[in-house]
């Protein structure tokens, strides 16, 4: 059984922390991952679901089985600080809004400051991003069917977004509302006396992922602290010794963001030597490679091991990806590249985008039907092409074949004799009966024999 507990906004208090921690840990869980949409995630073996379903209940924290159809509501409130902001949103401001959200909604919802990089901006199905003018809100709907963004002709207040968002779902959930016209009626007639939206304004953005790991200064005098992991965990202890110290130095929350980082704002200067000696006690690195650090990644644990086997290569041959965001996995698409996976198999394109607007970023295909172990290949060479070219034409990177071919049980990987493993040193055209029974998944290492 799969859990996810909310963490509305991506804002955790300490001592939500800890009573989640002392909930797991009798239960065996060693560990926490931070989901897509900025929840906490755990998991146990389906003897102990009664367990742990008891367990969550009598903690008081809300949460779903990881299967239900119910989503945290996402802010940029974890960015505030950190990245550029528009002037009139604070923290209170996201709160105020969070606060009306009385059950957690369908639809997914995200509510965020267009000028800040770190949470992606119209990556849900309700979208909300804030304006120029003070305590007023732009719309972008994303109608099931459709690629592109409906962007709404009117303003919200802070205090109307949840109504508008519940009425929304109603629509698009329970009446299964698709025109466009028919869902900006129905909102017309319970928001009446709504600011139109001024088209002329400028909205356009693309700020860029601000740092989010390590010691972050902030001001003279205060931090924010950026843990992230390659695996994607977080160690209960490493999580229980965090909200202790938190709340021994006063601190009232941590961000978690879609990056799967976790976010401690406001050390003071006098208590920054206390975090550092936490960091030694666990272990904790936070000197990872930037080509690691720029990934939206899906819930799939196997996602995690191909983002690794990319990276490597990347790290490796020094492949600068200063500015750029990618995806993996992922239903939207809100970075600069995006890797989707096939449905009939370990093949994936890779989309880029073009200039991000006030709807969020077009893309268009690049690389079409390319297997798992030249993905990072393909990604190198898109990214070091010269911006005049990259992505001018889509490229096909694996012949149409009606072979039936070894594929990896744990991470979905091919090998097709016609490419061979050049990670693993097999050149191309190297059967699958001639490799030998040494060779392991160039992407997770799972031998050979498991094919």
């Amino acid at each position: 059984m799969r859990a996810r507990v909310f963490v509305p906004g991506g804002l955790c208090a300490p001592n939500d922390l800890a009573v989640l921690t002392a909930a797991a840990a009798p239960l065996g869980v060693t560990s926490l991952r931070i989901g897509e949409r900025q929840d906490w995630t755990l998991e146990v073996d389906d003897r102990k679901d009664r367990s742990l379903a008891l367990a969550l209940n009598e903690s008081g924290l809300r949460w779903v089985r990881a299967e239900i159809d119910a989503h945290n509501v996402v802010t940029s409130a974890p960015a505030i600080g950190l990245a550029s902001s528009t002037s009139w949103l604070t923290a209170d401001t996201f709160r105020e809004a969070l606060n009306a959200f009385a059950v957690s909604p369908r639809l997914r919802i995200s509510i965020t400051d267009p000028r800040q990089g770190l949470v992606p901006s119209w990556a849900s199905d309700v979208n909300f991003t804030a304006a120029e003018n003070p305590d007023t809100w732009r719309l972008a709907l994303r109608i099931p069917g459709r690629s592109e963004l409906l962007l709404w002709p009117v303003l919200f207040s802070t205090d109307e977004l949840a109504r508008a968002a519940f009425l929304l779902e109603d629509e698009l959930v329970a009446y299964e509302t698709r025109e466009p016209d028919v869902l900006i009626e129905a909102l017309a007639k319970r928001f009446p006396a709504h600011r139109p939206l001024d088209k002329h304004a400028s909205e356009k953005f693309e700020p860029r992922l601000p740092l989010h790991e390590g010691m972050i200064r902030l001001s003279s005098q205060a931090f924010c602290l950026g843990l992230w992991r390659r695996s994607e965990d977080f160690p209960l202890s490493l999580l229980d010794a965090v909200s202790r110290l938190c709340r021994s130095t006063g601190l009232g929350f941590l961000g978690l963001t879609p990056w799967k980082t976790l976010l401690i704002p406001g050390i003071q200067e006098p208590d920054r030597r206390r975090w550092e000696d936490l960091l030694v006690q666990e272990r904790w690195n936070t000197r990872h490679a930037s080509q690691e650090l720029g990934w939206l990644v899906g819930e799939d644990k196997s996602l995690v091991r191909v983002k690794n086997s990319v990276t490597r290569r990347l790290v490796r041959r020094d492949v600068r990806t200063y500015g750029k965001t990618i995806s993996l996995g992922r239903e939207s698409r809100e970075t600069t590249l995006c890797l989707e996976r096939g449905r009939n198999g370990p093949l994936w394109s890779i989309w880029q985008s073009d200039e991000a607007g006030a709807e969020g970023r077009s893309h268009r295909r690049v690389r079409s039907l390319v297997p798992t172990c030249f993905l990072a290949r393909a990604l190198e060479k898109i990214i070091l092409a010269p911006p005049q070219i990259a992505g001018k034409h889509e490229e096909v990177l694996i012949p149409a074949t009606a072979e039936v071919l070894p594929q990896c049980p744990d991470c979905g990987t091919i090998y097709d004799a016609a490419w061979g493993d050049p990670v693993g040193g097999i050149a191309a055209g190297t059967a699958w009966s001639a490799l030998p029974e040494s060779w392991q998944c160039p992407v997770c290492e799972t031998p050979r024999s498991r094919f």
